[in-house]
């Protein structure tokens, strides 16, 4: 225990010492995203009031919205947890048991400021438990939802390390995609998730709060935590953390793909970067959602569809706005010895997110042609078009202006939250505008989204040739960020 309580302290030593030097705080407009975090906070405790009144009037839907809300926030923190706490790599090299080396991992990820403050929003919600039929039961209940909302993403972060528990959460997710989008199309309403959760540690919370079987509840909360830790800990200890040879990329579908031109090599490297990054996946859910959506709905509405592929550009955002957060700093400087100048590269890039992009919305435009008739197919392919100007248009300028570290089979992290959240509202606005311009019924329809694609096409331009400028004058930068 001496041993691993100097570690600690010494990590949490450094770690605010590096966090608390001059200028970090100003550094990629950490100051907005404090003031934006605090609105959200301020919006939470509002949230929490209304739960509150919904107990005491034995009502429980909000309270479970925000218990849900907190297991997806726990599990996101940890899956970025690779810059929050010491990685694996440090840990292996102290003279410790892997209980010990678990124990100091998990610990660390509750020392930066993201995690205190998640913690104490997290213990915010015994105010509303307080009201509570059984508040004990239920404060009892929180807690161990909290360590099993831990212990669940750090299970899954260390899964994911490996091949095969990639393949098994990728399946689940699909599983759960697709079964979501056939009961919203099937009944056209989300009536039965009550059904879906009703056995579920969310629902163990929510029972014993109620007096609801509240001590067999919290037996059953108890052994689905104690599950998670020790499946958790197991997949630490058994070494799964471990990196996949390289062997195993070349068996998969873009490896057996071959891109024509001199510099396909490059976009097939880049598509086999993009499927190693988490984020990549959140599209390809969303993609299948829509797909089960269109097939399974007896009269599928066009504008279900659009806010679906608004969405699919959503979650691959990270590679379009950060097209060099996945290369090395090697393979940065590799890029110097290719007969290509700097505008090249970036269409390069381009072609790269382009091709993902393509991947994931030809079935949702096959589909939409299908059933929908080829008016909404062809305004849908036009929406896909114009929100990929937007993204490329953004991106081209920020993968040169704010490149940030990510890492594979992790969620991207690192750069501006504000930057971010900019760059998903100009990219997902040209979609936006068409559903606006449709829902008026203008006569000039035709003519507004005509000139939407002229400007997006002239500020493309305009994108690559500046970001290739900035490029060449920042290289060394941009090159020092990737390593």
């Amino acid at each position: 225990m001496a041993g691993i309580a100097t570690i600690l302290r010494y990590q949490w030593l450094v770690y605010w010492r590096r966090n608390l030097l001059p200028g970090k705080f100003n550094r990629a407009n950490q100051g907005l995203f404090v003031l934006i975090g605090g609105l959200l906070i301020v919006k939470y405790f509002s949230l929490l009031r209304a739960a509150t009144i919904e107990i005491q009037q034995g009502k429980t839907a909000k309270f479970e919205i925000l218990l849900a809300v907190i297991f997806l926030a726990w599990t996101l923190l940890v899956l970025g947890s690779r810059r929050l706490s010491i990685h694996i790599d440090g840990l292996s090299q102290f003279p410790l048991s892997g209980r010990e080396l678990f124990a100091i991992r998990t610990i660390s990820l509750l020392m930066p400021p993201g995690s205190i403050a998640l913690s104490i929003i997290s213990l915010a919600l015994s105010w509303p438990v307080a009201h509570a039929a059984n508040p004990i039961a239920g404060i009892i209940g929180i807690w161990l939802f909290i360590g099993f909302s831990l212990f669940s993403g750090l299970f899954l972060y260390h899964l994911m390390n490996a091949l095969r528990g990639r393949v098994i959460i990728f399946t689940a997710l699909m599983i759960v995609a697709s079964l979501s989008a056939y009961q919203f199309a099937a009944d056209g309403q989300n009536s039965n998730w009550q059904n879906v959760f009703s056995f579920s540690p969310l629902r163990f919370v929510v029972q014993a709060s109620m007096n609801i079987h509240e001590w067999t509840s919290l037996l059953l909360l108890t052994v689905v935590t104690v599950v998670a830790l020790c499946l958790a800990s197991w997949l630490f200890t058994r070494g799964l953390q471990a990196k996949d040879k390289q062997s195993t990329s070349s068996r998969m579908i873009p490896g057996t793909i071959h891109f024509p031109g001199k510099f396909g090599g490059l976009i097939k490297k880049d598509l086999r970067y993009f499927r190693r990054l988490l984020d990549s996946y959140i599209g390809i859910a969303i993609t299948l959602a829509t797909c089960s959506y269109l097939i399974f709905s007896a009269r599928p509405e066009a504008g279900f569809v659009w806010a679906g592929l608004i969405a699919v550009f959503l979650g691959n955002a990270a590679i379009g706005f950060n097209s060099f957060g996945l290369d090395s700093a090697a393979g940065f400087d590799r890029y110097a010895l290719f007969p290509i100048d700097n505008k090249t590269l970036l269409r390069t890039k381009n072609l790269s997110f382009v091709t993902a992009i393509a991947i994931q919305a030809i079935p949702i435009l096959g589909l939409t042609f299908w059933r929908l008739g080829f008016t909404n197919g062809s305004l849908t392919a036009i929406e896909a078009g114009l929100l990929t100007l937007a993204y490329l248009i953004y991106g081209n300028v920020m993968s040169v202006t704010q490149p940030a570290k990510m890492y594979f089979f992790r969620f991207s992290s690192g750069g501006s939250p504000v930057s971010a959240l900019g760059g998903a509202i100009f990219g997902s606005l040209p979609g936006l505008l068409m559903l606006r311009f449709l829902l008026e019924e203008s006569p000039f329809v035709a003519w507004q989204i005509a000139g939407m694609i002229l400007v997006y096409l002239v500020l493309y331009v305009l994108s690559i040739s500046w970001s290739a400028n900035y490029f060449s004058r920042n290289r060394d930068r941009i090159r020092l960020t990737l390593s």
